[in-house]
């Protein structure tokens, strides 16, 4: 086992297999430790908590805060993900996702604890994989290519809006997709179900270890892998419930997503959820990332503006909106801005 030092503690998390032996060794000695974003110009300067690990979030506020989780958090969200994801030691999980997020935390932790193992891409042990987690995006980009997992048992679906078309595509294609609610504060998933499009896009019930419940159309959450707090920054909990500041309700089947709180706007009287027309616009299979604001507007006093990582040309996107989406919430032609540079992307 390597010796980690007081100096190692907070690092770099490219997807390498010295980090994630890394990221083991400080999970086996109990030492506190925060991966950093390989997109970062430097490391922080900052003094650990004395135990768990910290986890750089920003939410849509844009704000970097540091969630502080503790190891019993990641224990319970890795113990039980879900009846049907319980990772055996025969299982190969596919890191697809960043180890500087939970989401890569909680593969690499699933994978301690039940004694699978990690599979890295590129390292041409893909014909092992059983189990990929993936945001929208990147199902996309898989669905597109001739990549074959003949051993795959299911694929993890979060991170981001999640449109129904993609799900149904990847169904009707004989993927096993499980879409996921989570969140950094709750140690990675909070309610997963497996995908049928009679149910559309439904999360079911909280997993074990987690509570939920709506209050004014906002989604509250505790439970045992609710996390510690933000680093020097004053509780947010209330009543011992973290506001999560996305709305929801609970349908037929379960927790069902509106938007958040705090992106939504009013546009001549009016409630926009940015996350409806960004669904919309990733429904479209020749549009890859997608992002939805809003800019000031005399006479309605605020419209929806997007830009959109796609080869398709405006009027073909908004013809495209008007078949989806009322007229209001559709933005203009000039409000749209086709593959930005330096554009910061809503997971």
């Amino acid at each position: 086992m390597e010796q980690v030092t007081e100096s190692d503690l907070i690092f770099y998390a490219p997807p390498t297999i010295d980090v994630v032996y890394h990221i083991r060794s400080c999970i086996e000695q109990n030492l506190p430790f925060f991966p950093v974003s390989i997109r970062e110009l430097s490391l922080p300067a900052l003094k650990l908590p004395p135990s768990g690990l910290l986890i750089a979030t920003s939410g849509s506020s844009g704000k970097s805060k540091q969630a502080h989780l503790s190891l019993d958090n990641l224990y319970y969200s890795a113990q039980f993900p879900h009846s049907d994801l319980i990772i055996s030691s025969s299982d190969h999980y596919l890191l697809s996702v960043p180890l500087y997020h939970i989401s890569g935390l909680s593969v690499l932790y699933r994978s301690i604890l039940s004694g699978g193992t990690i599979v890295l891409p590129g390292d041409g042990n893909e014909s092992k994989v059983t189990h990929i987690s993936f945001v929208p995006t990147q199902l996309k980009r898989f669905l597109k290519t001739p990549s074959i997992y003949p051993n795959l048992k299911a694929i993890l679906l979060g991170g981001a809006p999640i449109p129904y078309d993609l799900c149904k595509e990847a169904y009707d294609r004989g993927f096993p997709i499980y879409i996921t609610y989570g969140m950094t504060e709750m140690a990675s998933q909070i309610c997963t179900k497996l995908f049928h499009p009679k149910t559309g896009i439904s999360f079911g019930e909280p997993l074990p270890h987690r509570e939920l419940k709506i209050v004014e159309g906002e989604i509250y959450v505790k439970g045992e892998t609710l996390f510690q707090g933000y680093l020097n920054l004053p509780s947010p909990l209330i009543d011992d419930w973290f506001p999560t500041k996305d709305l929801g309700h609970i349908g037929p089947n379960g927790l069902e997503l509106i938007g958040r709180k705090d992106r939504m706007f009013i546009s001549g009287g009016e409630n926009i959820h940015p996350e409806e027309i960004e669904k919309a616009l990733l429904s479209h299979p020749l549009i890859s990332r997608a992002t939805v604001d809003f800019r000031p507007d005399l006479e309605f006093g605020a419209r929806p503006i997007a830009f959109i990582a796609t080869t398709l040309k405006l009027p073909t996107i908004t013809g495209f909106l008007s078949e989806i989406l009322p007229r209001f919430k559709i933005p203009h032609e000039s409000d749209i801005t086709l593959n930005p540079t330096n554009h910061t992307w809503i997971k």
